[in-house]
């Protein structure tokens, strides 16, 4: 079988060089906190949320996510190109490294288009090369290729010896992927050799020397390539850049299965997996897969190899890496094959012959050939190339972003629109209200028929209930909305064994509410479709910065009261805990000992939550089985009496709980809707209301 080791350079992606975040402590966080705390000015937070932003870019993902989106909303409400340009580099950096390689070239053409607008052509050089190692790593090389050349041009004619240096490393790793290791290794050794000369940054230092050790591995010096494979080991280690150490374990691990020991070979194998996992990575992931299933299947762990290549096929094939995934086709088909099951085997084979001839025919490889003379002619003649770049991806990225708010929205903002003209003409015509009442009331009904519908879109967007049932938990969901939609809603998630619930009030009810639940539900979705499990405090904070991003509001407009409370709980069964988040908020739960609240944070989602404030906490709960767990959004305790003219507060609604606890979960839902119905009596219902209980 043809199994090429799966080497790419996590390459240096910055590029901006005051935000290199190597050799640095969480000091320098503190640092930027402390500086954001006492800074007024809307320019300065945003460059010190994208130098926080770069600072956690190696070390904690989510953090890098939530600063780089909170340098875009500041740096836009004040129109701050320098902030938007930095902001959309990090934020497409976000995206790379999650494998969404398509939204990250977006990001990365919006940061171009306003690097070049400002005149800034070192940074335009240096775009061109951020989405030239995403067109490699999606398997693009000949764009890759031409994208990488444009940018040595420009960093050339800038003599930016470092940016010389980037692009050969890039250069390297597209000569390797076509099989080129003699050219790969000489780029390689070219940009170490720049950037000793030129800035000496540690993280290009530890890429080229990994690299350098993995072509003479490939070359079948494997002393040497042991020997620089642990120099970029150390050096990552030393500068802090721990997710990339990944590359490096992979790599020992290949040399000591060529060197045919076998039990290192699988250590290292192991730690790559553990740590790229830890990181959130999926690149990482198949790659430390492809290296575990090759290793199971020369000592004829069949089985094994098939599980490893199994499920890292499905993880390349997921995000884009087309060679990665030639290469799992490769190793099933010999697995298969030796299996006897020769039916799976030809298939498999089949699919990476189709798959590799794509990605490294004749075409491909002549392309990648005729860019490379076609740049030495070029360079010989000093003809720099300076071509208009299109905008043609930022459009694509602004339709992108509001295409989900024009579909789930559209509807009801059309509603919003016939009750505003319905108004405006009764106003008008007040003195024909009698001859107009028939039409009226058929406009009303014809209103209440497209609320009603709208509902119904409103509900498709609600996870399915279902994923309770698959999780082995009793549970209850009351949803009485006011109008018809509501602004209340519940979100289910069930990710590596662990099943996520969350109620949420959406400020409002009725029409702006269930718009604003839309918005809600779609920002959780994408945020748990993302590698890892998030903890519910972490969901909260980025759910709080997407959704400020999405209804874009800056810091001067959170009084437009567009936000949400919300109260979610994360259940892990296997280890007999939950953990609780809430904003505004809390939660009740009754066990063995009685009845019990927990308070969430005071702020609310998209609300006045400012730097001072601490990050969303979150407590963890020891149960045993028969523990239920209740949240709900503020409408039943809010609602007033029809005998006591007062509201039904929070402790009645606690003690009410307590009440209905010892009932079965369907029974529970019952009687908690009935007491709600004889409290009202005949007073209309004075807000959403929603109650999820989970017995556990």
């Amino acid at each position: 079988m043809k199994l090429k080791q799966f080497f790419l350079t996590l390459l240096f992606l910055s590029f901006v060089s005051c935000f290199s975040c190597f050799g640095q402590t969480d000091q320098k966080a503190d640092s930027l906190k402390t500086l954001l705390k006492g800074e007024s000015r809307d320019s300065v937070k945003a460059n010190l949320y994208n130098l926080l932003a770069d600072h956690y870019r190696q070390k904690d993902p989510l953090q890098h996510q939530i600063y780089a989106l909170k340098a875009i909303q500041t740096s836009r409400a004040i129109n701050y190109s320098f902030g938007l340009a930095t902001g959309y580099n990090m934020y497409g950096q976000v995206f790379e490294n999650s494998a969404g390689y398509e939204t990250a070239l977006l990001y990365y053409d919006s940061s171009m288009t306003k690097w070049k607008q400002m005149g800034q052509e070192k940074e335009e050089a240096h775009m061109l090369l951020n989405m030239a190692n995403v067109y490699n790593r999606m398997g693009n090389y000949p764009t890759a290729a031409d994208y990488t050349i444009r940018s040595l041009k420009k960093q050339e004619k800038l003599k930016n010896t470092f940016g010389v240096a980037v692009c050969k490393l890039t250069l390297g790793n597209i000569y390797y992927q076509q099989n080129d290791i003699d050219g790969a290794l000489k780029s390689y050794e070219e940009a170490y050799a720049m950037n000793k000369a030129s800035d000496k940054n540690a993280d290009l230092e530890g890429a080229a020397l990994g690299n350098i050790g993995a072509m003479f591995k490939q070359k079948e010096n494997y002393d040497s390539a042991i020997y620089y494979i642990r120099l970029a080991a150390i050096t990552f280690k030393k500068n802090g850049a721990d997710l990339r150490l990944g590359s490096t374990y992979n790599n020992l691990g290949a040399c000591f299965r060529s060197l045919k020991n076998y039990d290192s070979a699988m250590y290292y194998g192991r730690k790559g997996l553990e740590l790229y996992k830890d990181g959130n990575r999926p690149e990482g992931v198949a790659n430390a897969l492809m290296a575990l299933g090759t290793t199971e299947e020369i000592l004829g762990n069949v089985d094994s190899a098939l599980t490893f290549f199994s499920r890292g096929a499905i993880i390349a094939k997921q995000i884009g890496a087309r060679d990665l995934e030639s290469n799992f086709y490769s190793g099933l088909s010999a697995v298969y094959k030796k299996k006897n099951n020769f039916e799976r085997s030809l298939y498999y084979l089949e699919r990476y012959m189709n798959l590799d001839d794509s990605l490294h025919g004749e075409e491909a490889t002549s392309s990648i050939e005729k860019l490379k003379k076609n740049y030495e002619i070029d360079k010989k003649n000093k003809a720099m190339l300076d071509v208009e770049e299109s905008k043609a991806l930022a459009e694509k990225n602004y339709k992108r972003n509001i295409i989900f708010f024009i579909t789930g929205g559209f509807l009801l903002i059309g509603i919003i629109i016939t009750i505003i003209i319905l108004l405006r003409s009764k106003q008008k015509h007040n003195s024909f209200l009698e001859v107009k009442n028939d039409e009226i009331s058929q406009q009303k009904e014809e209103i209440t028929a497209s609320i009603t519908y709208a509902r119904r879109i409103q509900q498709s967007v609600l996870p399915d209930e279902r994923i309770l049932q698959k999780s082995g938990l009793e549970y209850f969901i009351l949803n009485k909305p006011r109008d018809i939609v509501s602004g209340d809603f519940y979100w289910l998630a069930d990710k590596n064994g662990k099943t996520y619930v969350a109620v949420a009030d959406c400020t409002g009810h009725g029409v702006p509410g269930a718009l604003v639940s839309v918005i809600g539900v779609n920002i959780l979705n994408k945020i748990i479709e993302q590698p890892g499990s998030p903890s519910p405090s972490e969901i909260l904070e980025l759910l709080h910065v997407m959704m400020i991003h999405a209804l874009n509001k800056d810091a001067d407009a959170r009084d437009t009261n567009d936000g949400m409370d919300i109260a979610l709980l994360c259940i892990d069964k296997n280890l007999s805990k939950v953990t609780y988040s809430g904003a505004g908020r809390p939660l009740y739960y009754h066990d063995a000992t009685g009845m019990h609240s927990v308070k969430g944070n005071r702020y609310s989602i998209a609300g006045e939550k400012s730097e001072e404030d601490a990050p969303f906490t979150e407590s963890e709960i020891s149960f045993v089985n028969g523990t239920t767990f209740y949240m709900s959004s503020d409408g039943y305790a809010d609602q007033f009496g029809e005998n006591s003219g007062k509201k039904f507060l929070s402790k009645n609604f606690q003690d009410l709980l307590s009440k209905v606890s010892s009932l079965p979960i369907s029974e529970q839902s019952k009687r908690i809707d009935e007491e709600f119905m004889k409290w009202k009596g005949n007073l209309e219902q004075v807000d959403d209301v929603l109650v999820v209980g989970v017995k556990i």
